[in-house]
């Protein structure tokens, strides 16, 4: 009786600490790239984290916050996962606040990821640019949806490909904090 309760116990406290493991994951985020580049152009990337799943999918899309100076407007969303991502897919966040934001890809990109020894699978990625107004409804509401436009066909009519998020805006929300502590170290040096 007691090795059976000792071992229940042993149990629930592992499943403790993986949860909080698993919490951390989710709640913890870096920068893993900062570069100027040959045109002298700051390049942040943070990390990202696998947090949107389309609806009927096992293949979950992570998205992390970028910021590319140079650019009127210098953030970016980055989508990357095995879920197909193409230059005619509209992104569209549905915020607390009642507004539904809409961006358009600038750029896609097809890559090739081992799985196994033998077979490879399509990786996707796409960038979504956000100019202030959208960065700040971001930034200060809470995503209540997400959804993809998808174009068919040679007609512009969208159809809408729902995603199950978890914690985006909050995963963002780290992301900005941690690349304007980079931006912000960098004017202190000067």
């Amino acid at each position: 009786m007691k090795v059976r309760i000792l071992v229940s116990l042993l149990f629930i406290i592992l499943g403790l600490q993986v949860a909080q493991a698993q919490m951390a994951i989710v709640y913890k985020t870096k920068v893993w790239y900062d570069k100027v580049d040959e045109h002298g152009y700051r390049l942040i990337e943070t990390d990202i984290t696998p947090v949107l799943t389309p609806k009927g999918s096992v293949c979950p899309i992570s998205i992390s916050l970028n910021y590319y100076q140079g650019y009127k407007y210098p953030y970016f969303l980055r989508l990357y996962g095995r879920h197909e991502l193409t230059n005619d897919d509209r992104l569209a966040f549905s915020l607390s606040n009642g507004k539904e934001l809409h961006l358009y890809p600038c750029g896609s990109n097809l890559q090739y990821s081992r799985l196994g020894l033998i077979k490879k699978v399509p990786i996707y990625d796409a960038y979504y640019q956000l100019d202030d107004e959208q960065l700040n409804d971001m930034l200060s509401s809470t995503v209540v949806g997400i959804s993809m436009k998808i174009k068919t066909g040679s007609k512009y009519e969208w159809l809408s490909k729902d995603f199950k998020e978890k914690n985006v805006d909050k995963w963002l929300k780290l992301n900005y904090e941690a690349i304007q502590k980079r931006l912000n170290k960098s004017e202190k040096r000067k």
